[in-house]
């Protein structure tokens, strides 16, 4: 935070009658300072939510998409009857989950609700039903990985690592249901000939492929937010260097202008301000002119001495000299 103009010197004692402006306090600079930190901080975070509603709203029109071709297609496989009953039920919910969503995304403020995770929460379930019906070593798992780096990019990794547990769940309880026989593989596409050694490497790579699908997922949004913060850290950065080349650049101009400064023509006092009579690491010397009746007449326009920032006593008398001069 920068420091308030400072107060012009002038060259009559009674000038300095005028009312000082009161310097900030600490306690105000470092509530500035906190403000400002608060924004710098603040600002990457809230272009990465406004990335991830976009986001959200395309993946819900790609989801849409993706379950209108699946509910179409069901009608010319041959699969077990009642899986495909449960599938088709999870389309329709996933087709008002994904409203829902597209419905929360119109609204930043309701799109943080909590309840928003329901409509993930649905769309993935929904998801999950077309393994038991493709089968657990079937491209059905294909359609979770999308969704696992989807909501691992998101602000949430609470909701990320729910979405990952429900869909690696689902797979795996399939999976081992088939390979140990304890359930009949109704899937479309069995493991036909495969040995159980087979089976279970098959599985423990989707597996691994879920779990890696999430840490780059995680991996990429930490990445996402540290370009953004370094991106606003150099935006400020230029417009700080860009604000002081304007001020030193204001600075230069009012020192090839020497009859001219900040504070010429405003009153302090009894005292008008002229032209600059000279500068200083400390401030600025101005000419004064009183504008009621003072010790040095009705109407004085003195100047400093030579060598000095501060004006005797001499200096405010009502001789023709060149320091002082009255009519």
């Amino acid at each position: 935070m920068s420091a308030p103009p400072e107060e012009p010197t002038v060259a009559f004692p009674q000038a300095r009658r005028g009312r000082r402006e009161p310097r900030p306090s600490s306690s105000l600079i470092s509530s500035s300072i906190t403000a400002t930190t608060a924004t710098t901080v603040s600002a990457p975070l809230e272009a990465l939510e406004r990335d991830e509603i976009r986001r959200t709203r395309w993946f819900c029109y790609v989801a849409f998409v993706i379950s209108v071709v699946a509910g179409g297609s069901l009608g010319w496989l041959h699969g077990n009857r009642t899986a495909m009953q449960i599938m088709l039920l999870a389309i329709a919910a996933s087709a008002f989950a994904v409203a829902f969503m597209l419905y929360r995304t119109r609204d930043p403020v309701r799109f943080r609700r909590p309840s928003t995770a329901l409509g993930w929460v649905v769309i993935a379930a929904g998801a999950t039903t077309a393994i038991p019906f493709f089968g657990a070593f079937s491209p059905a798992p294909v359609v979770l990985v999308l969704g696992i780096y989807f909501t691992g990019l998101g602000k949430s990794p609470r909701m990320a690592v729910v979405l990952y547990v429900l869909a690696a769940g689902v797979q795996g309880a399939v999976g081992l249901l088939a390979i140990t026989g304890l359930a009949p593989d109704i899937g479309l596409v069995q493991a036909g000939n495969l040995d159980l050694r087979q089976q279970l490497i098959i599985q423990g790579l989707v597996q691994f492929v879920f779990a890696m699908t999430l840490v780059i997922a995680r991996l990429s949004r930490r990445a996402q937010r540290l370009a953004v913060e370094e991106l606003e850290r150099e935006v400020r950065i230029s417009a700080h260097r860009e604000a002081l080349l304007i001020e030193a650049r204001e600075q230069l101009e009012r020192a090839l202008r020497p009859g001219h400064g900040r504070f010429t023509g405003q009153q302090i006092g009894a005292y008008a301000l002229g032209s600059v009579l000279g500068r200083g690491a400390m401030g600025e010397v101005y000419e004064a002119s009183a504008t009621r009746p003072t010790s040095c007449g009705s109407s004085a326009s003195c100047a400093p001495p030579r060598r000095s920032t501060r004006p005797t006593s001499s200096a405010c008398s009502r001789s023709a000299s060149t320091r002082c001069r009255t009519w």
